[in-house]
């Protein structure tokens, strides 16, 4: 089972399926409540988990990283191989497993990513 998402960012607006089953909806806006903190906080980067399986039976979630570059934030689309991670996936700190932020892939093709204020962050929780 899946539950309809959406996210604006700026002036984009990008809709996504996340599995319900291993967590809720409420633990997803639990985690993006978090996430959203800690960019606001001294943290540089966090993320938004999208898909979130059960990671002892998965080989992957889903994150939008978040990573923060002064009053801006650059929002990205990324996939945790749960099996590439050099420690163990904590579903309720994602965000300790996401890559360093890169803007090009190995092809050194362009990754998409969107930019986003602080204020409208913090909008956005008030």
């Amino acid at each position: 089972m899946t539950a309809a998402g959406v996210i604006r960012l700026g002036e984009e607006t990008e809709y996504f399926s996340a599995p319900v089953g291993y967590w809720s909806t409420d633990n997803y806006r639990s985690s993006w409540s978090a996430g959203l903190r800690r960019i606001l906080g001294d943290d540089i980067v966090s993320c938004l988990a999208v898909s979130m399986r059960d990671p002892k039976t998965s080989n992957f979630v889903e994150v939008w990283p978040l990573y923060r570059d002064g009053d801006v934030v650059h929002v990205q689309n990324q996939l945790i191989f749960l099996d590439q991670l050099g420690h163990e996936f904590d579903p309720l700190e994602p965000w300790n497993s996401v890559a360093p932020r890169t803007t090009a892939d190995e092809d050194g093709e362009v990754i998409s990513e969107w930019t986003v204020s602080i204020k409208d962050i913090e909008g956005f929780l008030s």
